[in-house]
């Protein structure tokens, strides 16, 4: 029997201020390992949360604020209602994108089918010398078969994504939030004092 990898028993993020988990971070010259984003969407990015045991704590490593019970509360409604947003944004991007896919791919069809008529035509009539005329006419379907390539990435692939990325920030909303003290920032600021 094969066994998957084990279930995560803590999912672990560190910032400054609770505001870094919902805010845009800009681009930084000394980290270009990092993208710019919410810190939260770090989190969704780096960790399969399918993978994750029922009720695993999200741990919030705060470097700069005093832990109060009333942050906790703002920080565990916060990040549920962020999530909910990202969920809705994310749901409306799988929408408009099979909306795209489903019009671009009527729009090809009818490119595929007026090429490959006018092909027959070619064939049929052979305005042109034939060699010309096999030439276009399987230019032509060649060309309304390569349109339909973008309309089956959008049907088939892309929306997969941003629909995965909506299930997770489904699951991060039912996930228990807990801010912890930062351990780094509190030994560093002993080192400092002393």
């Amino acid at each position: 029997m094969v066994m998957g990898a084990p279930a995560a028993t803590e999912l672990g993020i560190r910032v400054d201020r609770l505001e870094a988990l919902f805010q845009e971070t800009s681009f930084v010259p000394t980290r270009p390992h990092l993208d710019p984003g919410p810190a939260l969407d770090h989190l969704m990015r780096r960790v399969n949360l399918r993978k994750c045991a029922p009720g695993t704590p999200v741990r919030v490593h705060l470097a700069s604020e005093p832990i109060t019970p009333m942050l906790q509360s703002t920080a565990d409604t916060a990040v549920k209602v962020f999530s909910e947003r990202r969920v809705q944004e994310l749901r409306a991007t799988v929408r408009a994108m099979r909306h795209a896919g489903r019009r671009a791919l009527f729009l090809s069809l009818c490119f595929l089918v007026a090429a490959v008529a006018l092909s027959l035509t070619l064939t049929h009539f052979e305005p042109l010398p034939a060699p010309y005329n096999d030439l276009f006419g399987e230019a032509l379907v060649v060309a309304g078969w390569v349109l339909l390539w973008r309309p089956m990435e959008l049907l088939f692939y892309e929306w997969i994504e941003p629909w995965r990325d909506a299930r997770n920030y489904e699951r991060l909303a039912q996930l228990p939030l807990e801010l912890v003290p930062d351990d780094r920032s509190l030994a560093s600021r002993t080192t400092r004092a002393v």
